[in-house]
C-alpha cells in the first residue's frame, strides 16, 4: 500500500479518535450495505411484499456507501475528505429530519441526528487546519 505523504499525514493526525473510529465502522457498514442491494437486485425482487421496506431502506444505504468514500478519503488524509466530511455530515442531518417526518423510527432519528450533528461540527472544526 503506497505511503502517505507528511501533508496527508498531518492531515490525518487532525481527526480525533470519535472520527476515526466511525470512519472504520462507516466503511464496514457501506460494504455490507453494497453487498445488501446487491443481493436484492440478484434476488429480482422476488418477494415483491418486501418492496416498500427496500424502497425506505435505499436512501439509508446510499448514505451509508457515501459514509464509506467520505471515510477512506478522511483515513487517507485526501483534501476532499473534509469537503466530503462536511456533504455527509449536512445530507445526515436532512436524512434524520426526513425519517422523523415520515415517522419510521424514533431510534433511527436520534442516531442519526446525534451522529450527524458531532461529524458536521468536527469537520467544520478542523476544516480550517486540514486545507
Amino acid at each position: 500500500m503506497k505511503e502517505l505523504s507528511p501533508a496527508e499525514s498531518q492531515r490525518k493526525s487532525l481527526l480525533p479518535i470519535f472520527v476515526i473510529f466511525f470512519c472504520w465502522v462507516f466503511i464496514v457498514v457501506a460494504i455490507l450495505g453494497f453487498l445488501i442491494v446487491t443481493i436484492l437486485s440478484i434476488m429480482e425482487m422476488k418477494y415483491i411484499i418486501y418492496f416498500r421496506e427496500y424502497i425506505i431502506i435505499l436512501p439509508l444505504l446510499m448514505f451509508f456507501i457515501l459514509l464509506g468514500l467520505t471515510s477512506f478519503n478522511l483515513l487517507r488524509g485526501k483534501k476532499r475528505g473534509v469537503y466530503l466530511g462536511i456533504i455527509q455530515g449536512l445530507i445526515g442531518l436532512l436524512l434524520s429530519v426526513i425519517y422523523l417526518i415520515n415517522d419510521i423510527n424514533i431510534i433511527i432519528f436520534a442516531i442519526i441526528l446525534g451522529i450527524s450533528i458531532n461529524w458536521t461540527l468536527i469537520m467544520f472544526k478542523i476544516k480550517d487546519r486540514w486545507l
